[in-house]
């Protein structure tokens, strides 16, 4: 994943020096708060020991761009990404919510997007935004918790994954550092004045790598795989795919700066104009 982060790190670079190079140029500051789901098909299997449920996410973003035409253009930039999935027993999932014997995982990443941008002319007060394309997320937490019932008298506890280490003292790889996901968002951008606008977006994203790294089948439920050898057998942990899902509405604010297809070598002067020297 190394390759990723040098790729969209150098993307990040030449389309922040073409930008202000050129016309065209857009600043967008967008906040996403929205439901994330964590999934895996094996702990989907296992609903009748930890109940999936509805859980929080939460995304904020700050992009520069460039409209190459009045449609189509490119944007990068810097974000943040939380997302979270809880879990309940089902055995206490009908009590009261002082007895709910709950869990959760929860990570923050930060995030650089590389988005193609589509939709009716930058310059128009008014008008259809959307924005799709590859992001890279940089894995900064990575923690479970687990609220224990008020009658079983056990203290919560909170399990830090990203410094967990293994028996020789080396960090374990239970989450990949680098994911690599795709995002789209779409709706409608509301003109406040000749440059600002309004943005009001749905949002959905996915990772498309996996989430979990090498050491995850240690820590979570896994399938174990016996393989046979010539000299003997081999038995195997494996997980399935887990992803990062998340929709919601995202809402921020555009600034267009010169939009494209307007320079002051493309203005013309009306007809019956003259020029009048000085003699």
């Amino acid at each position: 994943m190394k390759q990723f982060t040098f790729v969209f790190v150098l993307f990040a670079y030449a389309l922040s020096s073409t930008s202000y190079a050129q016309g065209g140029l857009e600043l967008t500051a967008t906040v996403t708060p929205g439901f994330s789901t964590i999934l895996n098909q094996e702990d989907l299997n296992r609903n009748h020991i930890d109940e999936y449920q509805s859980s929080f996410g939460f995304a904020a973003q700050v992009t520069v761009g460039h409209n190459f035409t009045n449609h189509i253009g490119i944007a990068t930039g810097l974000g943040v990404t939380f997302l979270e999935q809880n879990y309940i027993k089902p055995s206490t999932k009908h009590l009261i919510k002082a007895l709910h014997h709950t869990s959760d995982r929860q990570f923050s990443y930060l995030r650089i997007p590389a988005l193609l941008r589509i939709g009716t002319n930058p310059s128009a007060p008014n008008g259809f935004f959307m924005r799709i394309g590859p992001h890279l997320d940089i894995l900064t937490v990575a923690v479970g918790n687990t609220q224990f019932p008020f009658d079983s008298q056990m203290p919560d506890e909170q399990v830090n994954y990203y410094k967990k280490v293994d028996y020789r003292g080396q960090k374990s790889a239970i989450f990949n550092t680098f994911v690599l996901g795709i995002s789209v968002e779409m709706g409608v951008k509301i003109g406040l004045t000749d440059h600002i606008g309004l943005l009001i977006l749905g949002h959905f994203e996915s990772s498309l790598s996996n989430v979990d790294g090498a050491a995850a089948p240690s820590f979570f439920p896994s399938t174990t795989t016996t393989v046979q050898r010539y000299w003997g057998e081999l038995e195997i942990q494996q997980r399935a795919h887990t992803f990062n899902l998340m929709g919601g509405l995202s809402i921020g604010i555009q600034y267009v700066l010169n939009p494209a297809g307007y320079s002051m070598s493309s203005y013309r002067r009306p007809k019956g104009h003259k020029i009048h020297r000085w003699n």
